[in-house]
Order: C-alpha cells, then structure tokens, then sequence
C-alpha cells in the first residue's frame, strides 16, 4: 500500500516547496541578473514558509526546546539579538521557541527592515523587530541578520525540523 503523495497542506513539504522556489529564484537571478526576479524578496519569503509556519504548526518539544548555545555551536544561528528585554512573564531569547516566538511576530506586523535595495542577497542586512501588542508599548526585542547567514539559519532550520518529524 503506497503513501498519498504530501501535499501543501503538510507544513514540511509546505516548507520543502518553499526552498525549492527559493532555489530557483537565487539560480535564475544568479543565470540572469537583469532577469525580474527578487532573490532577497525570496528570501524574506522563505522565512515566512519555512520558519514561521513550522512554528505556528509543529508543537515539537525537540524542535522548540533547541538552545541558541547549540545553534550557534553548529554553526545556523547567525542572528544578533541587539535588544532583548522581554515583558513581564516572558524569558530571554534562549530557546528557538523564544526566537520564533519574536520572528513570528515581526513577519506578521510588518516590522522587517532591510539595510538596503540591493538585488544581491550579501549585501543585506535583515532587522526583525517585536513589541508588545499594547497601547504605548515599545519595542523591546531586535536582531539582525545578514543575507547569507538568514538564508543559511532558513534553510539549516528546514533540515533540523525535516530531520525530526519530516
């Protein structure tokens, strides 16, 4: 009896599809750099597709219980957390649930900056902002990212969470 073939709908393949469109934007960019295509909007989407949408819909204890220590120990952090003052009730950015918890809601309000308009990737910075959803309330989480270390943690984070549950 064979497997029905993923589909969309399972949040890894959602999630593989994603990276392939990636890679396909980044190679025709790369084949063709006058071609309409935007490998830094890509990116930024990626990060939607394969980051966020994992988080919103895998509760995974392996997954979200993974230190900041061990990503940057194997080499797939690549965020600066430059501000990091967690409300009342809410820890420091230790785990990747924390960070997720943040990306997660700088992605969905719109608070994504970019350091400039380049079309190549290395030369992007990528600023993610949180705060919290209350009148007067200021930010109080920030990091940066460049491109290549966004789409590195992107597409090394795909690999951790397809490893355990894909």
């Amino acid at each position: 009896m064979s497997q029905p073939a993923p589909t969309r709908n399972d949040t890894i393949e959602f999630s593989r599809r994603t990276r392939s469109n990636f890679e396909f934007i980044e190679k025709t960019k790369s084949g063709d750099p006058t071609a309409p295509v935007y490998a830094v909007t890509q990116l930024t989407l990626s990060l939607l597709g394969i980051v966020v949408f994992p988080y919103e819909r895998i509760d995974h204890p392996g997954i979200l219980a993974k230190t900041v220590d061990e990503m940057m120990t194997e080499g797939w952090f690549g965020w600066s957390v430059i501000l990091d003052c967690p409300k009342k009730g809410r820890s420091r950015t230790n785990t990747l649930r924390d960070l997720l918890f943040h990306l997660r809601n700088a992605v969905a309000h719109g608070r994504l900056t970019f350091s400039s308009d380049s079309a190549r990737i290395a030369d992007v910075v990528v600023t993610a902002e949180d705060q919290p959803n209350s009148e007067g309330a200021v930010v109080n989480w920030r990091a940066e990212i460049t491109g290549p270390a966004l789409k590195h943690f992107c597409l090394s984070f795909l690999q951790f969470v397809d490893g355990l549950v894909g």
